[in-house]
């Protein structure tokens, strides 16, 4: 299981590209488990 705790950033590119870099790879979404897909930065915090 790979887990890592980042900053949550002011605006959802700003975390997708965090996750980008920290993932390798590119990040288009952000999905929480069984919470499903998130859309919304606010949504996170």
């Amino acid at each position: 299981m790979f887990l890592q705790v980042v900053a949550v950033n002011s605006s959802m590119e700003d975390l997708l590209n965090v996750a980008s870099s920290i993932l390798g790879t590119t990040a288009s979404s952000v999905y929480i488990g069984n919470s499903g897909l998130y859309g919304l930065i606010a949504l996170i915090r």
